[in-house]
């Protein structure tokens, strides 16, 4: 697949040819969606995702305009988002987001009910992650993923975010960890 986003702090583009050219997804050069305090973008094959510095998901579904709330679902800036959106008309699906001070928060919901419309509940703001600022998440399918804190704590879920384990505590290692991305992933863990 060769289609790709990206974007700025006020801009979202699109890219249909891995990378070589940066537009409206459409042909055009201008951004795909505007808007300001633009910080993480989140695409499936149908839906795109936008996370913004006030804590409100941007939101296009399907062949749908980008929809625009005034009202956050968390609290903070959205630095990465995963949302495993349903395929069917009454389908189940979950949604985990990373603030920018290293909360996890999670949904899950049924169509036709929105996630953006469901309560989403803190991970880790209390209990023994609540010390933990976690810096990356990273899916390799809709429900099995990987949450990495700036010390080395890996987390896995393999319920789309609805529970986390302990999978590695790398806490003496040195340095500050910041980012983790698999080049292939099994579905194992």
């Amino acid at each position: 697949d060769l289609e790709g986003y990206l974007v700025t702090s006020t801009q979202l583009y699109k890219t249909v040819d891995g990378g070589l050219n940066w537009g409206d997804g459409q042909g055009g050069t201008g951004a795909m969606h505007t808007g300001t305090g633009f910080r993480s973008v989140f695409a499936d094959a149908n839906n795109i995702f936008v996370g913004k510095s006030n804590g409100v998901l941007d939101y296009k579904l399907g062949t749908a305009a980008f929809v625009v709330p005034t009202i956050p679902v968390i609290t903070g800036e959205i630095s990465e988002i995963h949302i495993d959106y349903p395929t069917t008309s009454n389908g189940s699906g979950n949604g985990v987001i990373l603030n920018n001070t290293g909360k996890i928060y999670t949904t899950s919901f049924t169509l036709p009910s929105s996630p953006f419309a469901s309560a989403w509940t803190c991970f880790n703001c209390t209990g023994s992650y609540s010390v933990d600022n976690f810096k990356d998440l990273d899916f390799g399918t809709a429900l099995k993923g990987f949450a990495m804190s700036d010390k080395g704590k890996i987390l896995s879920t393999t319920n789309g975010g609805s529970n986390w384990q302990l999978v590695v505590d790398h806490q003496d290692a040195a340095g500050t960890y910041k980012t983790m991305k698999f080049s292939s992933f099994n579905g194992n863990g």
